[in-house]
């Protein structure tokens, strides 16, 4: 809606005006009326209407002293439409050398005059889009020269205005707004970027548009100035917490603030954008509803480390084994560490990637479709969402939560065929240094789960498998061959004599010896019956 200001003498003809037109319907709002030039003048410069329609003869200042007042001061510049008598033309011909936009005869005709505001708000409408077009460019050049590293950048008149700044000695600060889990729909982000824009001129509570500077997809920075913190007692934090209120309700998204060094002259822009920046880097130290000051996080030294091993292993252990509840504790404990550590943004980034990529490794070890996995390209791509950390534990669990679910289920798929394999490579390689684990590893199979089908599939457990083969086998060499105990113990598998010596006693009841012993006397008796016989 643009606003309003109606400038009679005669108060009846400001009142038939505002019943007279459909303001509404047509775009506007009338905010205000005077009944001079010279309060009028004062409503101008308080109210900043858009359009004044104003008579020409008026006692103490009459309107075209008006028009010539506000056309010189080159602070406001509203719109003007001059409605008065035939009489007076020849004034209006004067005030269009002022930019009057119109001039309506009395008496007003209601269509003439709708006409006249509807074409004027298309044009202020166009106008306003141009303008915020072209002082949007000039705020990016300026933050690409910043951003480049090039020289001091030449702060003009109309430059120091878009960033609402005066050669007057003050406070500035360059804030960054991150909406945390933005997509990449160019929609969304740019309605975002229009609502952070409206809000933030709400709560800084100044006549002039905030520019917002899109640094990435989803983040979004802006100046303050001492002039905004006077409704909040001078006190940036108050500012930022209504700053973050507000935002917060207006998008219903997950919004970060991060706040860089107090700044005294426009010079210093680059340290006030590079601190703001910096203060990004320690978005995994604090909870998310915190806005960060660069001037608390300033000599904390970040931590640029790899994940915990121990933890890597345990994870990757219980989502071999299908254990959500283990695992997500898992999760909880390394995003602990990121907090309690300081990790850098790059430590956080690697540790994840690192996690991601070893899943994805143990799912196409197994042939499995990884494809499947809907989480799979956001958490390829989870950087460029902007996550705070509770969304990006939460994603991160699901996706675990997910691939284990597609392992186990293509274990299920194909475990019937691969069990036959797994007996027949302990059959062939029992006399090996064979383990559970080894086996697993060789099929690609969480060794618990293997064991467990194992022992489904053929009533047994692995262990009691290979000792029933080795020692089936040991029994054989003692009956069949003049090897000693030792040599059938290595040969068969057994790494110490007197364990194959006690499993033989437990199975056989008598020692490999006495067995041996058995054997040859039994053949004895029976040559000694043939004798007979």
């Amino acid at each position: 809606m643009y606003k309003v200001l109606l400038v009679d003498d005669e108060q009846f003809v400001r009142k038939g005006l505002m019943s007279l037109i459909d303001w509404d319907g047509c775009g506007y709002e009338v905010i205000a009326e005077a009944g001079n030039g010279e309060d009028a003048l004062q409503v101008i410069m308080d109210c900043q209407p858009d359009l004044v329609i104003t008579d020409i003869r008026m006692p103490v200042t009459d309107g075209l002293e008006l028009i010539q007042n506000v056309s010189q001061s080159n602070e406001i510049t509203p719109k003007f439409v001059i409605v008065s008598g035939y009489n007076d033309f020849k004034y209006a011909q004067q005030a269009l050398r002022f930019g009057v936009s119109d001039f309506i005869l009395k008496p007003i005709d209601k269509d003439e005059l709708e006409v006249t505001l509807l074409r004027l708000a298309a044009s202020m409408t166009e106008e306003k889009q141009e303008s915020e077009l072209q002082k949007q460019m000039a705020l990016e050049s300026l933050f690409q020269q910043v951003l480049c590293d090039q020289s001091q950048p030449i702060f003009t008149p109309a430059l120091q205005t878009i960033l609402r700044m005066s050669q007057t000695p003050s406070s500035h600060w360059y804030l960054i707004m991150e909406v945390n889990g933005v997509t990449k729909d160019t929609t969304h982000t740019e309605q975002i970027k229009q609502i952070l824009g409206e809000v933030t001129k709400f709560v800084c509570r100044t006549n002039y548009h905030v520019f917002l500077y899109e640094i990435k997809t989803g983040v979004f920075g802006t100046f303050i100035n001492t002039n905004d913190l006077k409704p909040y007692r001078n006190q940036i934090s108050l500012l930022v917490e209504n700053l973050f209120k507000a935002i917060q309700e207006a998008t219903d998204e997950e919004i970060s603030i991060y706040i860089g060094k107090e700044i005294l002259q426009i010079t210093e822009l680059k340290t006030a954008f590079c601190t703001a920046n910096e203060a990004m880097r320690y978005k995994y130290m604090q909870p998310v509803k915190n806005p960060i000051f660069y001037h608390e996080v300033e000599g904390i030294n970040l931590n640029y480390a790899e994940l915990d091993v121990a933890l890597f292993n345990q994870l990757m252990e219980q989502l071999e084994e299908n254990q959500p509840e283990k695992f997500c504790t898992i999760i909880d404990e390394i995003f602990h560490d990121f907090k309690a550590k300081a990790f850098a943004p790059e430590a956080v980034s690697t540790s994840i990637n690192r996690c991601i990529h070893c899943v994805i490794g143990k799912i196409k070890d197994i042939d499995g479709d990884i494809a499947s996995l809907q989480l799979l390209d956001e958490m390829i791509d989870w950087k460029s969402f902007n996550w705070s950390i509770p969304q990006l534990k939460k994603k991160f669990k699901h996706f675990m939560i997910e691939a284990a679910e597609l392992i186990i289920k293509h274990r299920k798929e194909n475990s019937k065929g691969d069990i036959y394999k797994v007996k027949a490579y302990i059959e062939a390689n029992y006399r090996e240094n064979i383990s559970l684990k080894s086996i697993a590893n060789t099929f690609f199979m969480n060794p618990v789960y293997m064991g467990q089908l194992f022992k489904k599939t053929y009533g047994m457990y692995f262990k009691e498998y290979v000792l029933n083969l080795r020692l089936t086998e040991a029994r054989k060499l003692l009956r069949q061959t003049n090897k000693r105990v030792y040599e059938i113990a290595e040969e068969v598998g057994f790494g110490s004599t007197d364990y194959f010596v006690t499993q033989f006693e437990k199975m056989e009841g008598t020692t490999p010896t006495e067995y041996r012993n058995q054997i040859l006397n039994s053949s004895k008796v029976g040559r000694v019956i043939e004798e007979i016989l």
